[in-house]
């Protein structure tokens, strides 16, 4: 039997971390939701070591800041501030 390829689809990317004061990803994500063709960048993904040095990376293409999520806040427990963004995007290649 003779199978045609299928059309692929991508998961999104979820990033979490601590909350951050710069706002070149909350800028974003606030782009996409006025002007979502033109909030399409292409980026790279970096997972550091202990050390801070790189050990493998990503490259997307034409994502989106399509999710943010921000802090939980309980005045009756202490917890440390996330925030995550989860990026749809058009492919993503592994480099090293």
């Amino acid at each position: 039997m003779h199978q045609l390829p299928v059309r692929h689809s991508w998961t999104r990317l979820t990033l979490r971390g601590g909350l951050v004061r710069d706002p070149g990803l909350w800028s974003w994500y606030q782009a996409g939701l006025h002007q979502s063709l033109g909030a399409r960048r292409d980026g790279a993904i970096w997972l550091l070591d202990e050390s801070g040095k790189p050990t493998i990376s990503w490259v997307f293409r034409a994502g989106i800041a399509a999710k943010w999520t921000g802090p939980e806040f309980s005045a009756t427990q202490p917890a440390i501030a996330i925030e995550g963004l989860e990026i749809a995007h058009h492919g993503l290649e592994q480099l090293s």
